[in-house]
Order: C-alpha cells, then structure tokens, then sequence
C-alpha cells in the first residue's frame, strides 16, 4: 500500500491506526529485504533456490539414465536382433 499508493506514509498511517514510525520502519525492512533478496552477495543464489536448482539438474539426469535404461531392456526382451516398435 505504502509502496504503490501516491498518498503519503503519514497518511496511510493515520487511515491504518498505525505510527508513522512503525509504517517507515516497515517499509524500510521490506525494501532492505527485497533488495537483498535481488542480490544475495558474491553471485550466489538463496540456499533454497541453489537447492531447487541441484535438485532439477538432478532429475534430469536420472530422466536420461532411466531412458537409457528403457531402451536397453528394449532391445535385450527382442533379442537384440528386431527393432522395438512398442515398448
């Protein structure tokens, strides 16, 4: 509200019931918190983000090994001399 309304803090702290103190601190720590979150230093993701992107590399190797692994059984149930049309 504070970030996008043209009002100024004082007022949407009078409308809220709030200090004005409380609403520029509130807004202070939520900006410092986006910004932070923007550019979490020396390049690096947020350790949840770098996790979700360790697991994803992850998944999809195993994708490629389990295909692998289909077309290997594939083509040993047909002895290895027919091509597999249903797998």
């Amino acid at each position: 509200m504070v970030l996008s309304s043209e009002r100024s803090v004082p007022q949407i702290a009078v409308e809220l019931g709030i200090s004005v103190s409380n609403l520029r601190r509130w807004k202070r720590d939520y900006q410092e918190t986006r910004a932070s979150r923007r550019f979490p230093g020396q390049g690096r993701l947020p350790a949840d983000e770098e996790e979700m992107r360790r697991l994803r590399r992850e998944l999809e190797r195993v994708k490629q090994e389990r295909d692998i692994l289909k077309k290997q059984w594939a083509s040993s149930r047909n002895g290895g001399h027919e091509v597999c049309l249903h797998p």
